[in-house]
């Protein structure tokens, strides 16, 4: 499902106003879910992130208050111990993708599919483990590499330490949950394509070393999309090219303003800003565990909440799609109504 970018010119995302008449309005990715709905401005993100957090931890507060035992704020994550949290996890989502031998765009899109499903909801409310295993089941059908859910089930089951823990029930519930939390936004533009359409380029002007730098750039972009927020922040061909950055910054900036000239100057601030992202991206072991310790204590005290608290979107999303299929329905009806008036 992803579509080669080859020029930054052609996408908006991440470029100001002043580049907007370059813009292809009919490029794929400019009308695109994807750049539509998730990509953001450092405050909307971080807006959006605490919003979400903060709205979680209310209903857990309201939740409990027929529970004996109970929390209070403090004892709730925080939105860094969410983020720790959710980048061990991105690790592991690749580690099993590898072991079952998943190709590099299907591990990207699990990977987009986990970090867009974190940002507006919390670990708190849905396992991580369960949502991380789900979010590789859906890639590997909205990427064109579904193996059958039972096949998929074993095989998950012989690599993990809890043989048999996955079923598909988890699976059906989870990836039920997941659409809902995506809003249905399925499609990812990965920058992976558009370091492919800048290779050719990069042979001509570096020869063999190019084969070098891009393998180099190509786990540069599986780093970023991990470990930042990059995805969130740039379009997929801007990513791209800081990928070649953070590899060879001479080689980048020499390419840059050949083939960009009159984006050179925005184009070198945008990959200095996602090589200073990528260069403060850390995995604290020490903090990480620390977050586990209070996720495993929150969810064993408010199991009974959380189960609650799902069972009530279950319900939320099975009423939409009702009313969904209703209008639809009416929608059809109505315009086999104004055929038949035309005929009489």
């Amino acid at each position: 499902m992803t579509t080669t970018l080859a020029n930054p010119i052609l996408s908006s995302g991440g470029l100001d106003s002043s580049s907007e008449a370059s813009v292809n309005s009919t490029s794929p990715f400019q009308d695109s879910t994807h750049r539509k709905n998730w990509i953001f401005s450092k405050d909307q993100l971080i807006e959006i992130r605490n919003k979400s957090l903060e709205k979680v931890k209310e209903q857990i507060l309201q939740l409990q208050e027929k529970y004996t035992e109970k929390l209070s704020a403090n004892d709730l994550l925080s939105p860094e111990e969410e983020s720790l949290i959710v980048l061990k996890y991105s690790e592991m989502l690749l580690e099993i993708s590898t072991q079952l031998k998943y190709p590099l765009h299907v591990k990207a899109t699990a990977l987009t599919y986990l970090k867009r499903f974190y940002l507006k909801h919390s670990i708190m409310e849905y396992d991580i483990v369960f949502m991380m295993l789900t979010c590789i089941f859906l890639a590997t059908k909205t990427e064109e590499k579904f193996v059958a859910l039972a096949q998929f089930l074993e095989n998950v089951n012989a690599i993990t330490s809890g043989a048999g823990t996955l079923t598909s029930q988890f699976i059906f519930k989870n990836e039920l949950i997941l659409l809902q939390g995506l809003d249905f936004n399925l499609m990812v533009y990965h920058p992976y394509r558009s370091l492919y359409a800048y290779a050719h380029d990069l042979h001509d002007m570096y020869g063999n070393d190019a084969d070098t730098l891009y393998e180099g750039a190509q786990q540069k972009i599986t780093d970023l999309i991990k470990s930042t927020d990059a995805i969130f922040l740039y379009i997929p061909p801007v990513i791209a090219l800081a990928s070649l950055y953070i590899v060879n910054a001479d080689v980048a900036k020499n390419f840059i303003s050949k083939k960009f000239p009159t984006q050179e100057a925005q184009l070198l601030r945008q990959v200095e800003e996602i090589k200073t992202i990528y260069l403060s991206s850390t995995l604290e072991k020490s903090k990480i565990k620390s977050a586990e310790k209070k996720l495993k204590k929150i969810r064993k005290i408010l199991k009974p909440q959380l189960e609650e608290l799902e069972e009530r979107y279950l319900t939320q999303i099975a009423e939409e799609q009702r009313v969904k299929r209703e209008d639809k329905y009416r929608k059809r009806d109505l315009q086999q109504q104004l055929e038949q008036k035309q005929f009489l």
